[in-house]
């Protein structure tokens, strides 16, 4: 795993703060920088960098005054079944239009328990 996330940032951070910080510490600029209001993603040529940014910055360097945390990215969990139970409720709901209430509560649980074996698979 390649992208970092680096946390504690001063809202005033730029990505050539963070640039000039890891060229000052040795480490190959990244090309990648997605900079939010308070943290950033950070894409390394290879796991060998990726290891040293951990290792050299978290905890250890300042950046506008503040220390910085710097580790590896982990996708947020659960957007998947988010995404699927939103598709369920649309599908009922238009279902819901056309057709008669003993239906539509029929579908609705179908639909659900497809939602729930869909997102099974995906994991």
């Amino acid at each position: 795993m390649n992208k970092l996330y680096v946390g504690n940032l001063s809202p005033s951070v730029t990505v050539e703060d963070l640039k000039r910080l890891f060229g000052e510490s040795e480490l190959p600029v990244a090309d990648q920088v997605l900079l939010k209001s308070g943290y950033a993603f950070v894409d390394f040529p290879d796991q060998k960098w990726a290891i040293k940014a951990i290792e050299t910055l978290s905890g250890k360097a300042e950046l506008h005054g503040k220390v910085i945390e710097v580790d590896y990215s982990v996708p947020k969990k659960g957007v998947g079944w988010a995404r699927c139970v939103c598709v369920c409720v649309c599908v009922c709901v238009c279902v819901s239009v056309s057709e008669s209430s003993h239906y539509v509560t029929e579908n609705v649980v179908y639909s659900f328990f497809f939602c729930f074996m869909f997102e099974r698979e995906i994991r």
